[in-house]
């Protein structure tokens, strides 16, 4: 009776450690059981301490053979550890009780109600979990770092394998996740697992509390980001040892929970990454595509247009598309390449001449400009115009007057000016080999199209656009591209840029027979790297040049010892993997093949 009080305003605590001393006392075994199981209850919110009376219970209870009593402990016992997440145990302990039942139907139902108890807990228990998914980055951090005790996490964006950028950081500096993110960029493996992290940076005053770090790469391939989780050095264990490897284990279970979220704060947007065809130009690069979404805006006006970049990068396309979105589309679009003309037939070609003019002009000539008149002029490479003609063009431009060769009359033109050039134009002003006034007055609008090098991810779109396109044009049916020959591709800084790989694809469409795949033996000798190209020593730079010959011979150990970076360092000679690493990072060579 003692054991089992439960009047309101008593002190069951105090009874059931009273009749606990007394029947220990007198050995009353029976009685003990029911008072620790009583107590049991009383202390119901306390699980830990609840189930240690339990277990207590179904000692003394055994001791006597209280068979039914016993049953009873064994399931409440189960449903403790239910409570604390021990869902093997409470499998365990409802085994233990269908073991000592005699089958009494009363038996079977207190077992099987515990067990379906403990069934609907854990099924409450995982709903809670999935609505527990952390909906930001700031979440997903306070979740994680409240569950596996790390010392300080940091979240970076990966850049086509360039500079990682950080995105968060917890508990660690800036500057440490950084060096983190570099250490750790070499290492194939996706988690990594790093147990000594000063061993791996060296001392520091800021990383000397570090003592391991779990890795977690993400995105497609594991190019997009990089989650790091780092514990502090035990002291008490010898030489700081990491945290047990079930809590590692743990950890990136736990992550990989909340990698949706995480992936989110460092993806581009989706319709970043998905090309677009504008004037002709196909590209998923975010820079082009904003360059090529605002052709409508510069084509709407009648200021003129100073288009700059490299040979190959598709000058003329966009300059074709400022004339075709303007409200000049149904006059005339009039090209002429500056550089292709001597001075004295460029002169006429764009003026026009009277009869008799100089030898050989038999009759009166219109110029270009003349007929560009209502529509558009595009000057291609006007860097190469010489002094003379630059300022008659100046006075073309300001007062829309031109004069024909040998002529005395001027005609008025209503022409709008669009030019391009390969060339520094600023740097040849300062030089005083291309005109200052005439550069302000063609430099109204700038638009720089950047190199193909520098658009790595539009290669491959390019590559089989083009493959597509030729395959069409000669009737033959190509079986695709190779991964090594696209690696190749995708990695080679194409100088001559989109015109080149034009070429490339073409010549490879050629010379591949049909059906066949285009892999590396089709492709050209400069491209590949056994062959330097004609001409780069001359227009590059020294340094340019040794940079072209180092990456072409890692490229080769590379593919030679299919890109394991620890065999292509040894092959190289005097190098270490670190070092090579560090190379294929400054030399944009990819980290990874495809």
């Amino acid at each position: 009776i003692l054991a089992q009080v439960k009047m309101e305003g008593v002190d069951s605590k105090a009874l059931t450690a009273r009749a606990e001393k007394i029947f220990t006392d007198i050995g009353a075994r029976l009685e003990l059981g029911l008072t620790l199981h009583a107590r049991s209850r009383v202390i119901a919110h306390d699980t830990r301490a609840s189930a240690r009376q339990l277990k207590q219970a179904i000692l003394a209870f055994r001791s006597c053979h209280a068979r039914r009593w016993c049953l009873r402990a064994l399931c409440d016992l189960a449903m403790a550890y239910a409570d604390m997440s021990q869902h093997e145990q409470a499998m365990t302990c409802l085994d233990d009780a269908r073991t000592i039942s005699c089958g009494d139907p009363g038996e079977n139902k207190m077992i099987s109600g515990a067990c379906s108890r403990i069934d609907s807990r854990l099924s409450h228990r995982l709903a809670l979990i999935d609505r527990e998914r952390p909906a930001s980055v700031d979440a997903a951090f306070s979740l994680l770092s409240s569950r596996l005790g790390a010392s300080g996490m940091c979240l970076l964006k990966l850049d086509n394998e360039r500079e990682p950028q950080t995105v968060k950081t917890w508990g660690i500096p800036c500057d440490v996740a950084v060096e983190l993110a570099r250490a750790t960029a070499g290492n194939d493996a996706n988690p990594v697992i790093v147990t000594d992290v000063v061993g791996l940076l060296g001392e520091g005053k800021s990383r000397e509390s570090l003592g391991s770090l779990l890795a977690v790469r993400l995105g497609k391939g594991g190019s997009t980001g990089l989650l790091i989780a780092c514990w502090r050095r035990n002291r008490r264990r010898a030489g700081g040892a990491s945290p047990g490897t079930s809590l590692l284990v743990r950890a990136y279970y736990e992550i990989c929970r909340v990698v949706p979220v995480l992936e989110g704060a460092v993806r581009p947007p989706a319709d970043a990454l998905q090309p677009i065809c504008i004037a002709g130009m196909v590209t998923a690069d975010a820079r082009l595509k904003g360059l090529l979404l605002s052709l409508q805006r510069i084509a709407e006006g009648s200021a003129n247009v100073l288009i700059a970049g490299e040979t190959g990068t598709g000058k003329e396309l966009v300059a074709r598309a400022i004339h075709i979105l303007s409200k000049r589309r149904n006059r005339p679009f009039v090209v002429q390449n500056c550089a292709a003309l001597p001075e004295h037939l460029l002169e006429s070609e764009l003026f026009g001449h009277k009869a008799g003019a100089f030898t050989g002009a038999r009759g009166e000539k219109k110029g270009l400009l003349e007929v560009a008149s209502g529509g558009t002029f595009f000057l291609d490479e006007v860097g190469d115009v010489s002094g003379a003609i630059q300022a008659k063009m100046l006075r073309a431009i300001e007062s829309g007057e031109i004069r024909r060769l040998g002529d005395t009359a001027t005609r008025q033109i209503d022409t709008r000016f669009l030019s391009a050039t390969n060339k520094n134009l600023e740097a040849e002003v300062e030089h005083g080999r291309f005109r200052r006034d005439l550069y302000y007055r063609l430099n109204v609008v700038s638009v720089t199209l950047p190199p193909l090098r520098d658009r790595n991810g539009d290669i491959e779109i390019l590559a089989h656009l083009f493959l597509k396109r030729f395959a069409a044009k000669t009737a033959k049916p190509v079986g695709g591209i190779a991964d090594d020959a696209m690696r190749i591709l995708t990695t080679y800084d194409w100088p001559g840029n989109i015109r080149q790989l034009e070429n490339e694809i073409e010549k490879a469409v050629t010379l591949v027979g049909a059906g066949e795949t285009i892999d590396l033996e089709t492709l050209s000798p400069c491209v590949t790297g056994t062959r330097s190209e004609p001409g780069r020593q001359a227009r590059g730079s020294l340094k340019e040049e040794l940079r072209a010959v180092e990456r072409r011979r890692i490229m080769a150990a590379l593919m030679k010892c299919d890109w394991n970076k620890t065999h292509a360092a040894k092959l190289l000679g005097d190098i270490s993997r670190p070092a090579l690493i560090g190379k294929m990072k400054r030399l944009g060579i990819p980290l990874k093949p495809g």
